[in-house]
């Protein structure tokens, strides 16, 4: 991007007494390795900018933009990424900023500041990097303590989006469905395919004592679109917030102290890349990052210890905030509704987080299979079905989602 650009869209947030003048200098490099990113280039940049009182100044921030190649660009213009990440940043954060500032609430925020935009294809943003915020590696995921920091600013979040909501501040219009399953062509992009490629893959090498698997899947592929369909439908009667719609390992920033035996202790959170913001259950956002972010023995064992987490941040907030106390969900309420997402769990598993947690490159072209909507399984590496570390993920879960009839 040329410093025009850039000063432009800095200048639109820089309105106090030492706004920026101008841009003497800037530098540029990937903000995130090949393959760590799905809908958008992401550069960090180290600008130097002199200020209208003279004064030289160096800000380091995050610029996302949309995709040049063809293919990609088509994916991000074609869906609503960048809108929604610059409505979310621009109306809904800055509303949970005076939700905090009413009630006094001194917290770090749980985001980082928007620096600027433009129209619906730049996004600027603080570099939490330079903070030391780090994020985790997607293939280990996430052990108990990242995960319970991380469940309870979801809570957070999702309190200060209900008293929005429910003050009608932001509505429930704003928002178009989670991208995932919004429309058939997205369900069979991210789930379909996903369930037919690997029942193939089961069928095929796998061994005899999965020989019953494969037609689960496929039975799975092809009631995908009326399930999910009906599971996204927004009911009034649940418990709806803003969910973050992405919030998994690479969507989220840690900081750390390290204790006397050397280890790394998470202390504070960020989440980032808001782009699939969505209001509905809270559910989803639980259910996504369930799936997709913890390791699935601590998931697994540690279930429900996570939900009553989530439920006591939830109400906690929710008080701080002034939400009515009756009708703040039970803990029991928030365990049935996972329970009614967990089709959206087994889908998760097999396809978003099969290809985000794997250790095999190039493991999906989105792109791909986005343009070749006929065939949207030609985007996927099938070797990700195939691995030591895939299959020691999802075993134990397969065989319960199978006796629980969810698949």
């Amino acid at each position: 991007m040329d410093k025009q650009c850039l000063e432009r869209i800095m200048k639109q947030c820089s309105l106090n007494e030492t706004s920026i003048s101008h841009i003497e200098n800037i530098q540029y490099e990937p903000a995130v390795a090949k393959g760590e990113n799905y809908a958008s280039v992401i550069l960090r940049y180290r600008i130097t900018v002199q200020l209208t009182n003279g004064e030289k100044e160096v800000k380091y921030v995050i610029v996302k933009t949309v995709p040049e190649c063809e293919k990609e660009a088509a994916f991000c213009t074609e869906t609503p990424v960048f809108k929604n990440e610059i409505f979310m940043y621009a109306v809904v954060l800055k509303e949970m900023e005076k939700l905090m500032k009413e009630f006094n609430d001194t917290r770090d925020k749980l985001w980082a500041d928007l620096v600027g935009y433009r129209n619906n294809d730049v996004v600027m943003v603080d570099d939490l990097s330079r903070k030391q915020f780090v994020v985790m590696d997607r293939r280990e995921m996430l052990d108990f303590e990242h995960s319970q920091l991380a469940i309870k600013a979801l809570a957070r979040f999702h309190a200060m989006s209900a008293v929005l909501l429910k003050r009608n501040i932001i509505k429930a219009t704003d928002f178009k469905t989670l991208l995932f399953v919004s429309s058939e062509k997205m369900i069979n992009l991210f789930f379909v395919c996903f369930f037919n490629t690997f029942g193939d893959v089961v069928k095929k090498h796998w061994g005899s004592e999965w020989s019953y698997l494969p037609e689960h899947l496929y039975n799975a592929a092809k009631s995908s679109v009326e399930r999910c369909s009906n599971m996204v439908k927004l009911e009034k009667s649940r418990f709806n917030v803003i969910n973050h719609g992405d919030c998994w390992t690479n969507n989220i920033m840690f900081k750390h102290r390290i204790d006397n035996s050397g280890n790394k202790i998470p202390i504070a959170i960020r989440l980032i890349d808001l782009q699939m913001g969505h209001c509905n259950s809270f559910a989803w956002d639980l259910t996504y990052f369930f799936y997709n972010s913890i390791r699935p023995d601590i998931r697994r064992s540690r279930y429900f210890d996570l939900l009553s987490i989530y439920h006591k941040t939830l109400k906690e907030f929710l008080g701080i905030y002034s939400y009515p106390m009756d009708e703040i969900p039970t803990l029991d309420c928030v365990i049935n509704e996972m329970q009614r997402l967990k089709f959206f769990g087994i889908s998760l598993l097999i396809s978003i987080q099969a290809f985000t947690s794997t250790e095999v490159p190039d493991s999906y072209d989105l792109f791909l299979a986005y343009a070749n909507h006929q065939n949207p399984a030609s985007g996927i590496n099938i070797n990700i079905f195939n691995t030591e570390s895939f299959r020691n993920k999802v075993e134990e879960d397969l065989k319960a989602f199978v006796k629980e009839g969810i698949i």
